[in-house]
Parts: structure tokens; C-alpha cells; sequence
């Protein structure tokens, strides 16, 4: 028995010490809409990501993008004078959400 627990022990350690090392290895990128605040992302799909953004701080409404890992691109439902577009999921071209209209 007290060798199953020196061998777990041993397990551990190791554990710890690889999962440390990836953690120190990790890159971290931050992505924020161009000329935008506070850009939340909700879904990814491959390399298209969806989310909101507002135009200046704790401004209503917001506005929802996608970005391709290369364009920004705004998306709000058409014809309405107040709106906040809420794009919350992405699978392949079909994009989940809400629009609040007042």
C-alpha cells in the first residue's frame, strides 16, 4: 500500500510540473473591434468569431460582429431607429441572436 502511494505522489508531481510549464508556454491574443469598447465574443466557428461591442464606453446600444480573423464586420438588423443587435452563437453561416427594437 505504500508503494501505490509513493507512485501517486510521484504521478502528481509530475503533473504538476508539465501542466506549469504549458501554462508558462500559452500565447495570448486580444482582439478587440477597431475604434470600438468593451468587445465581448460569444461564438466561435473555425476561424469566424461573433460578438458584441459598443461605440464608446457603457454606450447603448451595441452592436454585434463578425470577424473572420481578417475583417471586422458590424452586424445590426436593418430599418429600425433604436436597436441593440445581440449575435450570441455561429455555426458555419447561420448566426444566433436577438434584436431589441424601440
Amino acid at each position: 500500500m505504500r508503494a501505490e502511494t509513493y507512485l501517486k505522489s510521484i504521478i502528481c508531481s509530475v503533473l504538476m510540473l508539465f501542466g506549469m510549464g504549458y501554462a508558462r508556454a500559452a500565447t495570448w491574443t486580444t482582439l478587440d473591434m477597431p475604434g470600438g469598447y468593451n468587445t465581448l465574443i460569444y461564438g466561435i466557428d473555425g476561424s469566424n468569431l461573433v460578438g458584441e461591442y459598443a461605440n464608446k464606453p457603457a454606450s447603448t446600444p451595441r452592436h454585434s460582429f463578425l470577424y473572420n480573423g481578417t475583417t471586422w464586420t458590424t452586424l445590426d438588423m436593418p430599418g429600425a431607429n433604436v436597436q441593440e443587435t445581440s449575435i450570441k452563437g455561429i455555426d458555419g453561416s447561420n448566426l444566433v441572436g436577438t434584436v431589441m427594437v424601440s
